[in-house]
């Protein structure tokens, strides 16, 4: 503030000088004309005050002077005069109310008097002032922009996971393995509160029982039918949590888990994300996924999983990759290979295949 008003100060000794305060310029008998000193603001921070200050040759005469002023996008301009300030400069103060995204508009002109008519800008060409959007406001339409727009998505995917045959002394080999089918929908809110997502789940597997002390391996055809609800939270762009439950029933007996995700990156884009998750005699679930988008439009996963699904039996590693090809700008196909063993001597392929519409 005291580098503006030197710099006002100055401006005014100048403005005298050139008007005639020294001797053989100007007649000595001859007024100096008003002149106005303004420096206008460019920027200004959403709801904070915009202070519109004067510097003037003649300052008698300003009391003569207003500020019209609209926010960008309005018709009518409401009017402010300009009071002095203790500093001896004049100051008219747009509410921070009306400081929001884009900005305001605004012209200087006074209605009699030396200062009569437009002093800066006009009602036709007003100045400016442009309203800079918070890092929230940021973040929200950085993400908006990064999902076309699309708050909403519908899914489905199928998917087949084998784990091999496990050799059984007195038998056939038994297999181990399962087929499910999930349908699910997103909703984005895109703030601290990221999305929800309800989903259910449809699986059939063929598993296998026993071994060291809990008697000899015996083959079990088992189905699991559940849904689940999830809430994801951004605590940073870099940063975000998401929690899920889970309610489904067997063949004998309702069940229940829950599942913990924590999400490090910016999403979408490069990220890795990191779960831990139960379902009571299902099994556990844990493991990592990096999410990378090196290849233009065609964004891609790699998993590294550690998991007892679906007999709550011995577990085993998963390794899986995935790209997510779009179709179009609202439908993207997810095609995931996959291997997982539950020992060194027995493994087996899966296929998963999804679909998904944004909108």
């Amino acid at each position: 503030m005291k580098l503006m008003q030197a710099k006002k100060t100055i401006l005014l000794l100048a403005a005298g000088l050139a008007l005639g305060a020294l001797p053989g310029l100007a007649r000595a008998e001859e007024a100096p004309a008003a002149r106005l000193i303004h420096v206008p603001p460019h920027h200004q921070e959403p709801e904070q005050a915009i202070e519109i200050e004067l510097g003037a040759t003649d300052a008698a005469a300003v009391t003569e002077l207003r500020l019209h002023w609209r926010r960008i996008g309005e018709a009518e301009y409401q009017t402010l005069p300009f009071g002095r300030v203790p500093a001896g400069d004049f100051l008219a103060r747009i509410p921070a109310e009306a400081v929001k995204v884009p900005g305001v508009e605004y012209y200087l002109a006074g209605e009699s008097g030396p200062y009569a008519g437009p002093q800066f800008a006009s009602a036709e060409a007003p100045f400016r002032v442009r309203v800079r959007q918070s890092q929230d406001e940021r973040l929200h339409e950085r993400r908006l922009e990064a999902l076309q727009g699309n708050r909403s998505r519908a899914n489905a995917m199928v998917e087949y996971v084998d784990f091999g045959r496990r050799a059984v002394p007195t038998a056939d080999p038994l297999p181990d393995n399962y087929f499910q089918i999930q349908l699910d929908f997103t909703y984005r809110f895109v703030g601290a509160l990221d999305s929800i997502r309800v989903g259910g789940v449809r699986l059939r597997a063929k598993g296998v029982q026993g071994g060291l002390d809990s008697g000899p391996l015996v083959g079990l055809d088992a189905g699991f039918d559940y849904g689940f609800g999830e809430v994801a939270f951004a605590l940073h762009e870099y940063f975000g949590l998401t929690g899920r439950l889970v309610l489904g029933a067997n063949a004998e007996r309702f069940t229940g888990g829950a599942r913990g995700e924590l999400r490090i990156g910016r999403d979408p884009g490069t990220h890795l994300r990191l779960w831990a998750g139960h379902v009571a005699r299902v099994g556990t679930q844990t493991g990592l996924e990096l999410h990378w988008a090196t290849v233009p439009q065609v964004p891609m996963a790699a998993q590294v999983e550690v998991t007892s699904w679906p007999l709550n039996g011995l577990s085993a590693v998963r390794l899986a990759y995935r790209a997510e090809i779009p179709l179009g700008t609202s439908v993207e196909l997810q095609p995931q290979l996959s291997y997982q063993a539950r020992g060194a001597q027995f493994g087996g392929l899966g296929l998963a295949l999804g679909l998904a519409y944004e909108f």
